[in-house]
């Protein structure tokens, strides 16, 4: 049997580290389940994005940190060697946020599981904690 620990991180509940699975800011949270044939997983892909296109919008702070470059190379690498593609959001209703603060996890960032429904899907960096290594 696995050990799990939730860490409060600003008013995010983080699971094992990196993995955001409550607000307390929010009014509702999603139920996770390990259950493949839950449906709000396994049947009817609620949690992918369509095509595998994930519009994205970055936060000044990846420009202020420098950390752009290396978003961006990560990115590349991504649209280049798998079916997923990261791309500049137009108006799609749903997408990617990211943003970079500084180190309060201890474990380089966190980001809920798959595509949440409803608007922005925040993916936080850990200032100064993540790098693109092969």
């Amino acid at each position: 049997m696995s050990d799990y620990y939730v860490k409060k991180w600003g008013t995010k509940l983080i699971l094992n580290g990196d993995i955001i699975v409550y607000d307390l800011a929010a009014l509702s949270t999603m139920s996770y389940s390990k259950n493949d044939n839950n449906p709000l997983f396994g049947k009817n892909n609620l949690y992918r994005w369509p095509g595998g296109d994930v519009p994205v919008v970055l936060d000044s702070s990846v420009f202020e940190t420098g950390a752009y470059e290396t978003i961006k190379s990560a990115f590349d690498y991504f649209n280049c060697n798998t079916g997923i593609v990261f791309k500049e959001r137009t108006n799609e209703e749903d997408y990617v946020y990211i943003t970079v603060k500084p180190d309060e996890s201890g474990r380089g960032g966190a980001s809920p599981v798959g595509r949440q429904r409803g608007g922005s899907n925040v993916l936080i960096l850990a200032k100064g904690k993540f790098d693109r290594s092969r």
